[in-house]
């Protein structure tokens, strides 16, 4: 099971593409983090994967502290307990960081690239740039032993500065881990959609170099995609859980099937339970029949089983349907594909020894 906590609906930046929704001094309780621990601790789950996010976590790390403090003694030969965050890394001190590095943290920090990509959507809430403070923050975390993922998220805004923005994480911050977000929800004229497919062909060359600079960098977008192609087709684990296999708390203590949707907070018809009576199965198992229903477009489609239109947040907020998927969805799987498959096919005929370590090793 993978537990998401909700620690607090407030945050120090202003970012105005945030699907968390408006910004409020909502914290979970100690009371709350206890008994959310205890619960999850009865429910006797072999593997336990415990995240915190927000808002902005970091705001209350008294209360990370405390829900590891919590459930970290309780791991064991029968249960294991990993830890992840989500932060916007502005708030990353020495002290945060030793302790995410002494509990074994995987830190995903959102960055959306150099300081002319970071400055169009990611400012503080007084309206400063922040690009400063979250590098910082992400040097810190690379300095020591943790599992670091760079978030970045891309729009027709800040396009334009996504080749450089890789060459700023490769180069100079020598990330090796990047997780590309495409924004569904932004406006997305044809123009703009040919400038993404331009940008990520690109970036699938620029990808394929790092591998030829023997200091191959980790995409999600082409990783899973090629992955999903020398399997045949997503496996079923690689599926989104969606209330089945995660969940995330809220501040208030209910449940629901994500952590996106409960940042939103707007969906209370997604619910699917409550800490102190859990979750309902039948709600949660409704919803899981809801989002794989098949879609009548993606029938006969070749790209079928490497898709990713089963992401029931994503779905929910581009059509309001959480089986259905919108046009923008499609385009972006689709190019996806094409642009990993071109990089994969080439690093497979130089018989790259890194891409075959990866994929095949």
């Amino acid at each position: 099971m993978q537990a998401i906590f909700l620690i607090t609906r407030n945050c120090n930046f202003a970012c105005d593409y945030c699907y968390a929704g408006e910004k409020q001094d909502l914290d979970m309780t100690p009371e709350l983090i206890t008994s959310t621990a205890a619960w999850l601790l009865g429910r006797g789950d072999e593997k336990l994967g415990i995240g915190f996010c927000g808002g902005e976590p970091l705001l209350r790390l008294d209360l990370v502290r405390q829900a590891v403090a919590e459930l970290d003694p309780r791991a064991g030969p029968d249960r294991t307990i990993h830890f992840s965050i989500a932060t916007n890394g502005s708030l990353v001190d020495d002290e945060a960081a030793d302790f995410f590095e002494r509990h074994g943290f995987l830190v995903q920090v959102s960055l959306d690239g150099n300081r002319a990509m970071q400055a169009v959507h990611r400012r503080s809430r007084e309206g400063a740039e922040t690009f400063e403070s979250a590098a910082a923050g992400v040097r810190r975390l690379l300095a020591r032993a943790l599992a670091v993922d760079v978030v970045t998220v891309v729009t027709p805004a800040n396009l334009d500065h996504l080749l450089a923005s890789f060459e700023f994480f490769t180069r100079d911050l020598q990330a090796p881990s990047l997780c590309l977000n495409v924004d569904f929800l932004a406006p997305w004229t044809e123009g703009d959609r040919r400038r993404l497919e331009e940008t990520f062909r690109d970036l699938a060359r620029r990808v394929a170099g790092s591998y030829r600079r023997d200091r191959p960098v980790s995409l999600n977008l082409f990783d899973e995609k090629i992955r999903a192609h020398i399997e045949g087709r997503f496996r079923a684990e690689d599926h989104c859980p969606f209330g089945s296999g995660k969940i995330a708390i809220d501040v208030s203590g209910d449940i629901y099937p994500c952590d996106r949707i409960a940042r939103a907070g707007a969906c209370r018809d997604l619910v699917i339970g409550r800490v102190g009576t859990g979750i309902d199965d039948e709600r949660a198992a409704g919803l899981i029949r809801r989002l794989r229903r098949p879609q009548d477009r993606c029938l006969g489609c070749e790209a079928a089983g490497r898709c990713r239109s089963w992401c029931g947040c994503v779905n929910t907020e581009t059509t309001g349907s959480l089986g259905s998927s919108s046009d923008m969805v499609c385009f972006v799987e689709k190019l996806v594909i094409a642009c990993a498959d071109e990089m994969a096919g080439t690093l497979f005929d130089e018989q790259n020894p890194w891409f075959l370590s990866r994929f095949y090793g």
